[in-house]
């Protein structure tokens, strides 16, 4: 049990390092738990593997409509 959890560790550390070598950075934010469900019940028909790549393409979505109206 110990080597299966040094080594699930050790497969995180290497993901996040890879995301941060891809210039990504680790946001932790926390929101009302019906929002939280809205996403996770929306995420799968709108194509989104994990709720973190629907969270990045919502904001980027709700930045580009935004920053084009001013």
């Amino acid at each position: 049990m110990a080597d299966r959890l040094a080594h699930m560790r050790m497969r995180a550390k290497e993901h996040y390092e890879r995301q941060r070598a891809a210039g990504s950075v680790k946001v932790c934010s926390t929101l009302p738990a019906s929002l939280i469900e809205r996403l996770d019940s929306a995420r799968p028909g709108l194509g989104f593997r994990t709720r973190a790549a629907l969270v990045e393409a919502a904001v980027e979505e709700y930045l580009d409509r935004h920053q084009t109206e001013k």
